[in-house]
């Protein structure tokens, strides 16, 4: 039996409302400098108070947001969710660093597409993405996303020039 409640599952991961019991969990993610550099322009470290505020940001914005579960384990993998911005939704990503490299990007990003289309009525899903983020770009590539725009040397990360690449699915 698991510990949260399934609003979604695919084949290996679950999907749940983000909860105040993963907060660890989260924080564990966000302050981990290899998963930092590539969703955060500056690097930080995230308290617990700032996760409970980042927590009820989210909730009050409405917008689509999820916690990934290993259906095996019951343990946390990262956040999914869509960002409402000027040109559109965008999905936004984050793995926790060991549960990594186990294709439950692939597998969570599938999903949030499939819920943008039939439960969103989304028809153009777009993802930004740091461009020194090899795994993340050839993950996007393979699902099926195009480079639509990139500004070149937008941010400065750890103290490298990095562009903003923005992404369309293109099926």
């Amino acid at each position: 039996m698991s510990k949260y409640k399934k609003l979604y599952e695919t084949d290996n991961l679950y999907y749940t409302n983000l909860n105040y019991d993963l907060i660890p969990d989260y924080l564990t993610m966000v302050n981990d400098p290899n998963v930092q550099k590539f969703i955060s322009k500056q690097g930080r470290t995230f308290t617990y108070e700032e996760e409970v505020e980042w927590i009820k940001g989210r909730l009050e914005a409405g917008n689509p947001i999820f916690s990934i579960i290993e259906k095996s384990t019951d343990e946390f993998v990262g956040n999914i969710e869509y960002l409402d911005h000027d040109i559109g939704y965008e999905i936004g990503i984050s793995l926790t660093p060991n549960k990594q490299d186990r294709h439950y990007g692939t597998e969570a990003i599938n999903f949030m597409i499939d819920y943008g289309h039939n439960v969103m009525g989304i028809d153009d899903v777009r993802l930004s993405v740091f461009s020194h983020n090899d795994r993340a770009i050839h993950c996007y590539n393979k699902i099926g996303f195009v480079e639509e725009r990139r500004e070149k040397d937008a941010f400065v990360i750890n103290g490298q020039s990095v562009d903003d690449i923005g992404m369309i699915l293109k099926r």
